[in-house]
């Protein structure tokens, strides 16, 4: 790697038209593995104003154009859950034989993989399509940052969605039982 590549996101350097934030946007979702690849480290306060904003940008339009029937309520649960999906996937990171016990490069590429949650706020398809990109965008962007294989970081972020996913379906069956 060389020096012109280890340069910060440009949400951390705080350059470009609103502070870099369209920037880094374009940057992590477009390309998460060389963005986490050559910014391994940054700031972590940084990266959570980063993921407040993207979550919450989109709340204020849809409330704006009247689209949001809930509210706040959605954006604000969805902010609260990057955490603890982040905490999960780095225990399970850490299970694999994969990570060290700071879960702060973790941390930062979840903050950072809320992203594509500007254009949550799209009816019908702007959650679909926030959920699976950021799946893409936290394992492209933590085998990056732990330098794992990608197929590591794939099994370290289905494992939570899997068990989410027969958590659900155990529950729904439960109802119908």
């Amino acid at each position: 790697m060389s020096p012109e590549d280890a340069r910060p996101l440009p949400w951390e350097a705080l350059t470009g038209p609103a502070w870099g934030l369209p920037a880094t946007v374009w940057a992590v979702a477009r390309h998460p593995w060389l963005s986490f690849n050559a910014a391994p480290r940054g700031s972590l306060v940084k990266a959570v104003a980063f993921a407040v904003l993207c979550t919450l940008i989109p709340g204020g339009i849809a409330l704006a154009l009247g689209i949001s029937p809930a509210g706040m309520t959605p954006w604000l649960v969805l902010l609260g859950f990057m955490p603890l999906n982040a905490l999960i996937i780095h225990v399970m990171f850490m299970t694999l034989g994969a990570a060290p016990k700071n879960p702060a490069p973790t941390f930062r590429v979840a903050c950072y993989a809320q992203a594509p949650a500007l254009f949550s706020f799209v009816p019908y398809v702007g959650l679909a399509a926030f959920a699976v990109w950021n799946l893409v965008i936290l394992v492209y962007g933590l085998a990056a940052a732990y330098k794992t294989p990608l197929r590591l970081s794939l099994v370290a972020n289905l494992i939570p969605v899997v068990f989410s996913l027969a958590l659900s379906l155990a529950g729904a069956g439960r109802l119908f039982s």
